[in-house]
């Protein structure tokens, strides 16, 4: 591993737009996006976090955004955008306006690869 995944039990949450996994969802890892400015690796973690307020030295991002299930490396950025479990749970919640769009944003990126 490359030592910036968490051993400590803090109150994290997946900094993935599209994902609700935080510290409390067992056998996840969390590992901070990148360590130095690196804008080409930096448009890499966009594809999965897809937000543009990101605090990189605070943020984190959760193992299930990597279809290994974990980081090998700091140069690694995450493959897995939408986990399967988040777009089940969007399709048995209520029908509403945001969890539709939600949906479909979900089942377009899936799990491809960015």
């Amino acid at each position: 591993m490359d030592g910036s995944s968490s051993s400590k039990k803090w109150h994290w949450n997946c900094a993935g737009t599209l994902c609700t996994n935080n510290w409390r969802n067992e056998g996840l890892e969390f590992y901070t996006p990148i360590g130095k400015t690196n804008d080409e690796l930096k448009a890499s973690y966009m594809k999965v976090l897809m937000s543009e307020n990101i605090c990189w030295k605070k943020q984190v991002i959760c193992s299930a955004h990597w279809s290994k299930g974990r980081r090998e490396n700091i140069e690694n950025p995450p493959d897995i955008i939408c986990t399967e479990e988040y777009i089940k749970k969007l399709e048995n919640s209520k029908p509403q306006c945001a969890n539709d769009k939600k949906l479909e944003k979900g089942k377009k990126t899936g799990s491809d690869k960015p």
